[in-house]
């Protein structure tokens, strides 16, 4: 499981015809290699529902961690419907778009760099939507001081019902980090959602 617990960052240059073999690769080998993050999910029946959050701590840095979550429940709908809802879905931050990936770009207020990039696949009885966010664009150029996160998802969804769908997804998610200065201390993290850690001791700052 090493290319699923280690982080591989993702790169696209601005040059367009590289830039859409770039996309077609990054989403193309998530596609692929969709049974190895699946592999983590329990083995349940179609009609069981769950939601398993996990947070792992780096074996590389003492200051990182790892937040994955692991999610199967059923929806009314259909495939159809979903893909809709997926393609007409944060139309506001689509910067580019091909037959099937979709590049998401913002700044946030906070300063978070997000350049999220989106595939679809279709088969004969699922779709599957992979997103990654893009590190490294030389169209979207990250500042040293904007803050960033890797992420990785894949999400799969099936008819089980003429009225109803299953959805099953892993996503993982990366501890914040800035280019310039590495990932945030817990002071950052704290003031970045505001909440007030004064009185506590360096020991009880590094248990949380």
């Amino acid at each position: 499981m090493s290319r699923v617990n280690a982080w591989h960052s993702a790169t696209l240059v601005a040059d367009p015809s590289a830039r859409n073999l770039g996309k077609e690769w990054l989403t193309q080998q998530m596609y692929h290699n969709i049974h190895e993050p699946f592999a983590l999910l329990p083995a349940v029946r179609n009609e069981d529902e769950f939601v398993q959050i996990n947070f792992q701590a780096s074996d590389e840095h003492d200051d990182s961690f790892t937040w994955m979550q692991r999610v199967q429940f059923t929806w009314p709908g259909t495939m159809q419907m979903f893909r809709r809802l997926v393609e007409t879905n944060m139309q506001a931050v689509v910067q580019e778009m091909t037959s099937n990936t979709r590049l998401f770009h913002t700044i946030t207020p906070k300063g978070s760099f997000v350049n999220l990039l989106q595939g679809h696949f279709i088969e004969a009885d699922r779709f599957i939507m992979v997103e990654r966010q893009v590190e490294h664009d030389e169209t979207n150029t990250c500042h040293p001081l904007h803050l960033q996160r890797h992420d990785m998802s894949w999400t799969e969804v099936r008819q089980v019902s003429p009225t109803h769908i299953l959805l099953r997804s892993v996503d993982r998610v990366s501890h914040i980090f800035r280019h310039a200065t590495g990932f945030l201390s817990v002071d950052e993290l704290a003031a970045l959602v505001d909440i007030d850690l004064k009185g506590m001791e360096d020991d009880q700052k590094d248990a949380l």
